[in-house]
């Protein structure tokens, strides 16, 4: 169990009327994970009483312990072997939880994640990883461009207790939508951060003390990119370190990875902040994303490929953490170096 975030106070010399903490709570058994919860409110709450304060306890279990099924996991060996070069680097003796940043715990062609779980049940050697930026906030790379409430309201949950909503793009009348959606589903206050006509000090004063930074999925990705360069994108990742949560939806998330494509179908280097990651958002299947990524492959062969169907998301949080959003799986599929890899 860990605490890693603690908010509370905004001056030296009061003392605050409350405080919130967050963190996160892992088990390999499901028994000992709500025994564990279950002790965590009592403690919470009998505390609080105890020095007549109130306690409110909340949490998400995101994901369940997966245990290889034994059956399948001796007739997948053989395979196994084959794929990893040979028995001796494999490993089965090896518990891990969740995906964190060590790697994403399988390696063997392509999966999908879905439902907040992983459906995939190899095992292998040390693996490569999809990395992020370490930070205190949460990068969500949502699917579709047109929004999508269930995301942005998982997203408002997220937020620090302080701070506005900063909506990062060109045109104010390209982001009226998603302003009127998030102010709905109850978001703190927000306000346009125009990129083309603000200068840099500007912009980092804007972003110094926001709580969630949503970019501009209407723009075109090659001029949104453009923009971002310098200044901004270092004024984004500074509140993101801060723990601000950033949000890209549709072609905005795509740019974040190590390469997109722009609407000629031209591949581009990405912004970087998912290494070794070609992000394709609003792609339905796994198919279409294998056919996406051939030039990445052929350009990176250790890279890997995620592709995030409209009505989905990907979570990626402190510490490592991630976490599946929607109802529809994210496809992953690898390069043919990525094995070799690290």
């Amino acid at each position: 169990m860990s605490v890693t975030q603690i908010h509370t106070g905004d001056t030296h010399n009061v003392i605050p009327n409350e405080a919130f903490l967050e963190g996160t709570m892992r088990a390999f058994d499901v028994r000992v994970r709500d025994q564990v919860t279950q002790r965590m409110e009592d403690i919470i709450k009998g505390v609080a009483a105890a020095l007549g304060c109130e306690a409110s306890f909340e949490i998400d279990h995101a994901t369940i312990p997966v245990v290889n099924d034994p059956e399948v996991t001796a007739r997948l060996r053989p395979v196994l072997a084959q794929v990893v070069g040979g028995e001796d680097k494999l490993r089965f003796d090896t518990r891990t939880i969740r995906l964190r940043r060590g790697g994403l715990a399988h390696r063997c062609g392509d999966f999908g994640l879905g439902g907040r779980r992983v459906r995939d049940a190899c095992m292998s050697a040390p693996q490569p990883t999809l990395t992020w930026p370490d930070a205190l906030g949460w990068l969500v790379l949502s699917g579709t461009s047109e929004g999508d409430g269930a995301v942005r309201a998982e997203v408002l949950q997220r937020l620090k207790p302080e701070g506005g909503v900063a909506y990062l793009g060109l045109r104010e009348s390209a982001l009226d939508a998603v302003m009127d959606d998030l102010d709905d589903l109850g978001a703190p206050t927000g306000y346009l951060v125009n990129i083309l006509t603000e200068d840099d000090d500007q912009i980092r004063a804007s972003l110094r003390e926001v709580s969630l930074i949503v970019l501009d999925s209407e723009e075109d990705p090659q001029r949104l990119y453009e923009t971002l360069q310098g200044a901004a994108i270092e004024a984004v990742r500074a509140a993101y370190e801060r723990g601000a949560v950033v949000l890209a939806e549709g072609q905005a998330a795509g740019l974040l990875g190590a390469y997109w494509r722009d609407r000629r179908g031209v591949l581009r280097e990405g912004l970087g902040w998912l290494r070794e990651a070609f992000v394709c958002p609003d792609l339905p299947d796994r198919e279409q994303l294998r056919a996406e990524a051939v030039e990445v492959f052929e350009r990176h062969p250790e890279a890997l490929a995620v592709g995030i169907p409209t009505g989905a998301a990907l979570a990626l949080g402190v510490g490592g953490h991630l976490e599946l959003w929607g109802d529809r799986p994210v496809a992953v599929t690898f390069g043919p170096g990525f094995l070799k890899h690290g």
